[in-house]
């Protein structure tokens, strides 16, 4: 192995300082796209985050109506019981009536 000059010395150190500070230099560069990305997704986190909170609120509302409707179906098909009861002995009157002779 040959001994180097102190120029050569110096030159090699001072290529290695600077492939250092060129590797840093990325590495700063990579750590800044990082650190916004992390920024970007925490903001979208909170606008992720907000929709999901309108749509439990929606879900919710919704649940609610279909609620009220089924309660009203309900309340139509018991009427329309009690009518189709009470026209069934309409009906029952009246076969008697013409069956009893009267015309």
């Amino acid at each position: 192995m040959r001994t180097m000059e102190p120029e050569e010395r110096f030159e090699r150190i001072e290529r290695q300082l600077e492939f250092l500070a060129a590797n840093q230099a990325q590495h700063d560069a990579r750590m800044a796209e990082i650190s916004r990305k992390q920024e970007e997704n925490s903001r979208q986190i909170g606008v992720n985050s907000a929709h999901i909170g309108q749509l439990a609120d929606l879900t919710l509302r919704i649940g609610r109506i279909v609620e009220e409707q089924a309660h009203r179906m309900y309340e139509l098909a018991e009427s329309q019981r009690r009518a189709d009861e009470r026209l069934s002995a309409l009906i029952k009157v009246v076969e008697r009536y013409f069956s009893d002779g009267h015309k």
